[in-house]
């Protein structure tokens, strides 16, 4: 079966920021801040370039007509 790495991307997201919020943390409250952030931004980047390479938007985003 093959997922959607898009999917799989807003998933990780997702819990990066609610497992901290039921106590699960890595580490310091500082590292665990920083994993969020870099996860929130890698994902977020993810989602954009698979998009883009999907071929239906510009760089910027905007939609090809």
């Amino acid at each position: 079966m093959t997922y959607s790495t898009t999917y799989i991307a807003i998933i990780v997201n997702i819990l990066a920021q609610v497992l901290p919020k039921i106590g699960v943390t890595v580490g310091t409250e500082e590292l665990t801040s920083t994993i969020q952030v870099l996860v929130a931004v890698g994902s977020g980047l993810w989602v954009l370039v698979k998009r883009y390479k999907q071929g239906d938007i510009t760089v910027v985003g905007a939609k090809k007509v």
